[in-house]
Formats: C-alpha cells, structure tokens, sequence
C-alpha cells in the first residue's frame, strides 16, 4: 500500500510538472507573440506616418514639389534604385487619370533612404508613393490609414523587400485603384 501511495503521490507531481510546464510556455509564447504583434504595429505606423508626412509637406510645393522631374524619369527611377538597393519603377497612372510629376530621394525616420513619386490628376490634387527598403515589416496586404488632420488616406502594404505608401487627398476606391497599378508596374520591373 505504501508503494501504491507513492507511486499516486509521484503521478500527481509529474501531471502538476506537466502543466506548470505548458502554463509556462503558454505564457512564455503568448508574451513573445504579443512582443512582435507590437513590433509589427510599431513598424507599420512609422512607415505609413513617414509617408504621410512626406506627402504633406511636398504636395503643397508649386515650384519644387519634386528634385527630378518627369523629364528625366529614367534618370530618377535608376538613381533611386541604386539609393534604395530595390527596384523602383514609375508607374504609368494616365488610365486612372493621373500624370507623373517626378520624385525625390528622402530619408526615412530610421535614417535610411526613402524615396517619394508624385503624381498628379487632371484638378490638380497630388497623390504621393513613399517607398522604402523594408525594414522588419511582415508582408501584407492593402491596409488603410487616415490622417483626419490633413484630411488625407494612406493605403500601404509590405513585400518581402519593399514597403508601399500612397497618400493623397482621395477616397479610398481611388488610393487602392492607384496602389494597384504602382505595384502592377512594380511587379514587371
């Protein structure tokens, strides 16, 4: 009996081991998941509010909203390609309604080189590309992002080697129609 008394007592401990255990890596687990939950959020809101900022500061431009222009967009999509270490292509938007005015090589909030494509409809409200190396973001889909200050909308996705913002002062059914086309063209380069 005494055997049989041990031998329930050490069943008992080993099943309360097992599950200290699994409690323990369940939390362990969902702690780590909530760390990169929050990573990912952290990196898609400072990517997209870049993009945004960017886009609030050189749309008002007249005589200088971009450093190269349409002109020479040969020259600027190699330049920031090279800058940004992926392939940037100027996304032919006329079907859309949209004209090309050029771009700029910008710096993003981390440091490292961003570059912005303007474009232009035929009122001329502008709509903004902000594109950047990605840094960590795990590749999405369209995602939407409203800055009520500037009564403007982002939509943004990740790649796995590229980060994607358009921004201008249009429904969203335009920015996702625009945003198609941009990464159509981005995808044939």
């Amino acid at each position: 009996m005494a055997a049989e008394r041990r031998a329930k007592r050490a069943r008992r401990l080993i099943v309360a081991g097992v599950a200290l255990i699994i409690a323990f890596l369940g939390f362990a687990g969902g702690w780590m998941g909530h760390g990169l939950f929050h990573q990912q959020i952290f990196i898609a809101r400072s990517f997209v509010e870049d993009a945004a900022a960017a886009h609030k500061v050189f749309t008002v431009e007249t005589r200088h909203p971009v450093e190269v222009t349409a002109l020479e967009s040969g020259h600027l999509t190699a330049w920031l390609s090279k800058r940004l270490n992926i392939p940037v292509t100027q996304a032919n938007l006329s079907g859309a309604g949209f004209k090309f005015i050029g771009g700029r090589l910008l710096s993003s909030r981390s440091g490292a080189p961003a570059a912005m494509l303007m474009y232009q409809d035929a009122e001329g409200i502008r709509a903004t590309l902000y594109l950047a190396r990605n840094r960590g973001a795990v590749p999405s889909s369209f995602q939407f992002f409203s800055s009520d200050e500037e009564r403007t909308e982002s939509v943004y996705c990740f790649d796995r080697d590229t980060s994607y913002g358009l921004t201008g002062a249009h429904n969203r059914e335009t920015l996702l129609k625009l945003a198609k086309g941009v990464l159509k063209a981005m995808d044939g380069a």
